[in-house]
């Protein structure tokens, strides 16, 4: 996946198991595990989801993307 199509992903205010797919380029299984364990810690701090979404700043949290490093690698 390019720095632009991982740009416009991020862009995006809610994450879909397809797009956390790509984010993380693992299986859809493994794509499960990463959102009931993100679900599971939002819940725990009292936050509602949407069916089958996610907040995208917190998987950027737990995938650690950097988004310095994508802007200026997007600029070159």
């Amino acid at each position: 996946m390019s720095i632009e199509e991982t740009i416009n992903l991020l862009k995006k205010q809610w994450c879909s198991i397809e797009d956390l797919m790509k984010l993380a380029q693992v299986s859809r299984t493994k794509a499960y595990n990463i959102k009931n364990d993100i679900s599971e810690n939002l819940e725990e701090q009292g936050f509602k989801l949407p069916l089958g979404l996610l907040p995208m700043i917190e998987v950027v949290k737990y995938l650690r993307i950097d988004l310095d490093y994508l802007e200026r690698m997007s600029k070159l």
